[in-house]
């Protein structure tokens, strides 16, 4: 909207005063939203530009200008205890341990989940796409105990997609893990407690 030659222009917005309007309006030209749109009342507005070129009768001139404000990531789902620490134990069964969640503004948004960037935890993790369910699967390659894995939230109908991230420590079944309850005697618990309780059972 700027003339070329020796000719300024000056261009400033002008808001009615029944609108309080969070904008500015760079020295280019460029409209932009000061504040959070969570503050906007409404999502349409016209503005009123008022453009000065100096030594010019008259010096002002007016473009109205309608705007649609629009959120970009209105549609995107958000992760849910992100980097939470999950504590399961490998009992050779598969059973689910962690439920995965996204945050939609529309309840018929259907998000479909999987495990990305790493192959191992593919194949000792499955992940349930319409639930967001993870299992553990029956193995018995299981050389590490602590897993982080990358769980990815898929939105098919609006193509926007968002990573969570989920800590596992994995708790093998014969390791011995002593649990305190403000008493004298601690227990350690075992698979097979019957046959070893007297053993196991010691006093502080």
């Amino acid at each position: 909207m700027c003339p070329t030659g020796t000719q300024r222009v000056k261009t400033d917005v002008r808001q009615p005063s029944i609108i309080n309007e969070p904008r500015s309006l760079f020295y280019l030209g460029s409209i932009r939203l000061i504040h959070s749109s969570a503050d906007l009342s409404n999502a349409t507005y016209w503005l009123s530009i008022r453009l000065t070129r100096y030594r010019a009768r008259p010096p002002h001139s007016f473009v109205h200008v309608h705007i649609s404000v629009r959120e970009d990531d209105f549609y995107s789902p958000q992760c849910v205890d992100i980097y939470r620490n999950v504590k399961i134990y490998d009992y050779s069964i598969p059973s689910i341990f962690a439920r995965v969640s996204a945050l939609s503004f529309y309840d018929d948004i259907q998000f479909q989940y999987s495990i990305v960037n790493d192959s191992t935890n593919k194949n000792m993790f499955s992940i349930d796409k319409k639930t967001g369910s993870i299992q553990l699967n029956p193995t018995n390659h299981l050389t590490l105990s602590n897993y982080k894995l990358t769980i990815e939230a898929l939105d098919r109908q609006h193509q926007l997609s968002v990573d969570c991230y989920l800590e596992v420590n994995l708790i093998r079944r014969n390791q011995l893990t002593p649990k305190f309850f403000y008493s004298p005697i601690y227990y350690i618990d075992l698979i097979e407690t019957s046959l070893n309780s007297q053993r196991l059972r010691q006093r502080l």
